[in-house]
C-alpha cells in the first residue's frame, strides 16, 4: 500500500485559483432553465415529451460543472460584449440582448456535452456518473443510445433556428459560422473517440505519450477550444482571429484532461464501496475506473515505458488490450456457435458486454504506486501546467487586459479538486 500523501493531490489551495470562478457559478444559475424538460419541449416543438422528461430530469437534477458554457460565456466577457455583473442577476441577464446572443451556443455545446457522456458510458462500461447511475443504467441501453441522438438535434437545432427560438439574436453569416464551427468539433471529437478505442484495443506497448496527447487534443477539444470558437463567432471575431486563439485553447483542453485523468486515479475512494460518490470524492465515478477500461492515460503509459520488467508484466497482465465489449472474431475462438451450451454466455456477451475487467482494488493500487514510484504522476503534473502555462501566455497574447477572464477558467480548470 502506498502512503495515504501519496493519493492526494498537489496544493489546490494555493493562490485561490481552485476558487470556483463567477463565470462558472453564473453560468449554471443562468443556464439552468435551459436544461429543463419546459424549455427542451419548447425547442423541439412540443414533440416526444417523455424524452424531454427523461433528459431533463437528468440534465437539471445534476448538469454537471457547466465548464464548457461557461468558457463560452467567458469569451464574451473578455471580449467586452457585456460586463461581468450581468452573470450576478438571471433576471437581468434575461433583459439583456449583448448577453442573450450567446445563450444559444452555450445551450448547444452543454446538450452536445451530455450526449457525449451518454454515449460514452456504455461504451466504457462506466456504470457510474456525476455521482449516480448511468442514464443508460437508469433508463437501458436502448433509450440511452437514443435519447443521446436526441440532445444531437437539439443541440443542431438550438443553433440552425437559433433565430425563431431565441428571438432574432444572429445575423445569418454568425449562423453559417456556428453551424460549420459545430460540424468541425463533432468530426474530430469522434475521430479522437475513435482513435481512442483502437489504441485500446492494441497492446499498450504500442501507445506512446504522443498518442495519448493526440487523443486528448481530439476527444475532448470541445471543452475549451469549442466554446471559445463559439464565443468568438458571436462576438464578430474573424477567422484569423479564430486561428490565432485556436492553439492556446488546445493547450488548456489538454492541461483540463490531463487533470480529469488525475483526478481519476489520485481522488479517495470510498472506503464501504471502493466506488467513488460525490460526498467522498467528488469525481462521482467509479474510483480508478480508468484503469477497468484499459484507458491510456498520460500516466499510465508512461509508467508503463519506465517500468523494469517485473512491473510491466504486471501492467500487462492487468490492462486489457480490447475495450469492454468483445469482438465477433474473437469470441468465435472461444465458443461453438452451435452449441446450445454456450448460447447463454453469447448472448451476454453480445447484449451486455460485461468483457470489463473489473479489477480488484489491491491491482488498483499496485498499478498507481508503480505509477508513484516511476515518477510518471509527478511528470504528468508537469506537463499539465506546462500546457497551463503555454495556453496562458497564448491567451496574454492574443487578448491582452481581456486574457484574465479565460485565464481564470483555464487555471480553474486544472486546480479543481472535482
Amino acid at each position: 500500500m502506498f502512503r495515504e500523501e501519496q493519493v492526494l493531490l498537489y496544493a489546490d489551495q494555493m493562490n485561490g485559483l481552485q476558487k470556483i470562478p463567477n463565470e462558472v457559478l453564473g453560468t449554471a444559475k443562468v443556464m439552468k432553465p435551459y436544461m429543463g424538460k419546459g424549455f427542451l419541449l419548447r425547442a423541439m416543438g412540443n414533440k416526444n415529451p417523455e424524452v424531454a422528461e427523461r433528459l431533463g430530469d437528468y440534465m437539471s437534477k445534476n448538469g454537471g460543472k457547466y465548464i464548457r458554457p461557461a468558457y463560452v460565456i467567458a469569451t464574451g466577457m473578455a471580449l467586452g460584449d457585456f460586463a461581468p455583473e450581468t452573470l450576478d442577476n438571471r433576471i437581468e441577464a434575461g433583459k439583456n440582448k449583448d448577453f442573450q446572443k450567446f445563450i444559444p451556443a452555450a445551450a448547444s455545446i452543454q446538450y452536445d456535452h451530455n450526449r457525449f457522456l451518454i454515449h460514452d458510458d456504455p461504451e466504457d462500461y462506466s456504470l457510474l456518473r456525476r455521482g449516480e447511475p448511468a442514464y443508460h443504467v437508469v433508463h437501458g441501453l436502448d433509450f440511452g443510445i437514443n435519447d443521446g441522438d436526441y440532445l444531437d438535434v437539439l443541440s443542431e437545432n438550438v443553433i440552425v433556428n437559433a433565430n425563431e427560438i431565441f428571438g432574432r439574436v444572429w445575423s445569418d453569416e454568425t449562423r453559417y459560422r456556428m453551424i460549420r464551427a459545430r460540424t468541425d468539433m463533432q468530426e474530430k471529437t469522434v475521430f479522437g473517440q475513435n482513435y481512442e478505442f483502437t489504441k485500446r484495443d492494441q497492446h499498450i506497448s504500442e501507445t506512446s505519450v504522443k498518442d495519448v496527447i493526440k487523443i486528448l487534443e481530439m476527444k475532448t477539444g470541445y471543452t475549451t477550444e469549442t466554446p471559445v470558437r463559439y464565443g468568438s463567432i458571436i462576438s464578430g471575431k474573424s477567422d484569423g482571429f479564430i486561428d490565432r486563439i485556436k492553439m492556446p485553447m488546445i493547450y488548456a483542453t489538454i492541461a483540463f484532461q490531463i487533470k480529469d485523468d488525475l483526478l481519476n486515479i489520485l481522488s479517495e475512494k470510498s472506503s464501504s464501496t471502493g466506488k467513488a460518490n460525490l460526498k467522498d470524492q467528488k469525481m462521482g465515478k467509479d474510483w480508478a475506473g480508468d484503469l477497468n477500461e484499459g484507458k491510456r492515460t498520460l500516466p499510465l503509459v508512461i509508467a508503463y515505458e519506465r517500468a523494469d520488467p517485473k512491473d510491466k508484466k504486471f501492467i500487462e497482465d492487468h490492462i486489457s488490450s480490447r475495450g469492454p465489449y468483445m469482438k465477433l472474431k474473437d469470441m468465435k475462438k472461444r465458443y461453438d456457435f452451435n452449441n446450445p451450451e454456450h448460447a447463454t454466455e453469447l448472448t451476454r456477451l453480445l447484449f451486455v458486454g460485461n468483457e470489463k475487467r473489473n479489477l480488484p482494488n489491491s491491482v488498483k493500487e499496485r498499478i498507481i504506486q508503480i505509477e508513484h514510484e516511476c515518477g510518471a504522476i509527478q511528470d504528468s503534473k508537469k506537463m499539465m501546467f506546462d500546457y497551463l502555462n503555454r495556453a496562458n501566455e497564448g491567451i496574454k497574447v492574443v487578448l491582452g487586459r481581456g486574457a484574465a477572464t479565460i485565464i481564470q477558467m483555464n487555471n480553474f480548470a486544472v486546480y479543481r479538486n472535482f
